[in-house]
Parts: structure tokens; sequence; C-alpha cells
């Protein structure tokens, strides 16, 4: 049966203007159709949360680092899984604050690491992570947010 996902993910940029991207990791499920492919981090909403409130969440449980959202819209962009699920991401595009990275406090991420466009283009990557990139890194180039 289809569903509709609706995850927040935060597109995150260092003062280098690369991008935040974790590793998913499903040690338990291998086959798992995320397991080690790249993507923003991100992921639910909760009840009564805000999904730019998601997005920062998850980047803390996920990595550890703290965040700011810069734009007040997020990036909305939509696909079907090969599952037949509807996914509509929710793209915050955001700043890097402090933190080191640190995967250790989430099973589910096993890596995380900043990459310039170009290299996010050649990664194994979750759907619509280019796309979104893409179109944060022309927004905080055009209107020089960062």
């Amino acid at each position: 049966m289809r569903k509709k996902v609706i995850p927040a993910v935060a597109i995150i940029f260092n003062k280098n203007n690369k991008m935040l991207l974790v590793k998913r990791n499903y040690p338990n499920d291998p086959k798992n159709r995320y397991h080690d492919v790249w993507g923003f981090p991100g992921g639910g909403i909760d009840e009564k949360e805000q999904p730019q409130d998601a997005a920062i969440r998850e980047v803390l449980e996920e990595t550890g680092l703290k965040i700011k959202i810069i734009s007040d819209r997020p990036i909305v962009m939509s696909c079907i899984e090969q599952t037949g699920n509807h996914v509509v991401k929710l793209g915050y595009v955001a700043k890097f604050v402090k933190g080191t990275i640190n995967t250790n406090m989430d099973s589910g991420t096993s890596e995380a690491g900043w990459f310039s466009l170009k290299e996010i283009s050649s990664l194994n990557r979750t759907l619509l992570t280019r796309e979104m990139a893409k179109k944060a890194f022309d927004l905080i180039k055009n209107r020089n947010l960062c």
C-alpha cells in the first residue's frame, strides 16, 4: 500500500560552501535501500513539532552539530520511490554554527562529512539529494546567505 512520507532535512553549509551529508546505516537490515547511502541529515516530524525544528533536532541527534536555519522557506521536492511511496522532502537551508561531527550518538548514521556540489554528484545518494543540493547552492550563491 502506498503511503506519503514527509521528512524534514537540513541542507547545511560550512564556511567553505560545502554541504553536510550523512551515510545511513542499517546493520540489521543490509538490504534496506538506504543502507550505506548518503543524504542530508533529517527525518520524521514528531507530533506537534514544526518541520524546521525537526530538521534542527535530527541534525543534532545524527551528527552532534548545532545549526541555524537561514531561509524562511524550505526547498520542497517530491518523488515516487520504487516501493510506490510518495516522498515529499522539506529541505531547510542552514549554516553550521558549532560542534564536532559525532555519529556515535545515532546507530542509523555511520559517517558524516562535508561535500562540494560536484562531490555530491558522484556519491551513492538518496533520492532528490543532488537536486536539492543544487537548488540550495544556487539560493545561497544568489542571495549571499552564508
